[in-house]
Order: C-alpha cells, then structure tokens, then sequence
C-alpha cells in the first residue's frame, strides 16, 4: 500500500520533458511522492495491488490506452482516485466526464498542472 500523496504518473511524454521537469521537481519537493509508471502493464499492477491519492494519465502509452487504467481507478466498493487526464489532444466530452481534469500538454502550463494537481490532492485528503 503506498502512502497518502502517493501518485502513479503513467504518462512517459511527462518525464521525458524538460518542460515538465519544474513539475516533478516540485512534487517531489513535498506535495506528493511521486511513482513514474511508463507502461499501460506497470501501472495496471500497481493499481491492483496499492492504492494511491491521484492519477494523472497520458491516453498514448506504449502498450496501450491510459483510458484503459480508469475501471481501475475507479473502483466500486472503495474510494475512486481522482484522475487528471494530460495529454496530446484535447479528449472528447464522455471520456472528460470519466475524469477531475483534462488538460492538453500544450496548452496547460507547469503552474497549471501543478495547481490541479495540488488542488486534487487537498480535496481528496479533506480539511
């Protein structure tokens, strides 16, 4: 079980960048510890055996859809993860209603990504 402010990060596209290199930093730097998943098959596992306060997901990984890991996410029974969707395109209206957030990577900043995530982490953990 990872602790609270764990976040799996399946999205390679955001470790890649040095753009978005601010936004790890900064996460690491106390507002959650941080699990990079780079494959749709790492992060399945994860997801059935830990639990974790938030997902943010990149639909194009190597071996298939993000979009596949949201049955996962959102489990019956337990508390769903909050998931930011951050990828390439802009996503359609039924896949944004699945999810907390959808941003498209150009034009989200760092400072916006790192806003919603703070944001999404504060809710889940309450007052």
């Amino acid at each position: 079980r990872r602790p609270r402010g764990s976040t799996p990060f399946p999205s390679t596209p955001l470790f890649r960048s040095p753009a978005r290199s601010g936004v790890i930093t900064a996460l690491r730097a106390g507002v959650a510890d941080v699990v990079p998943v780079y494959t749709l098959e790492t992060a399945q596992e994860l997801l059935r055996h830990g639990t974790f306060d938030l997902a943010i997901i990149d639909i194009v990984l190597p071996d298939g859809s993000g979009l596949d890991l949201l049955p996962l996410l959102k489990n019956h029974g337990k508390p769903s993860t909050p998931v930011i969707l951050f990828s390439g395109e802009e996503v359609g209206r039924d896949t944004a209603l699945k999810v907390e957030a959808a941003l498209v990577k150009s034009r989200t900043t760092d400072g916006e990504l790192l806003a919603t995530i703070k944001s999404l982490i504060d809710a889940k953990s309450g007052p």
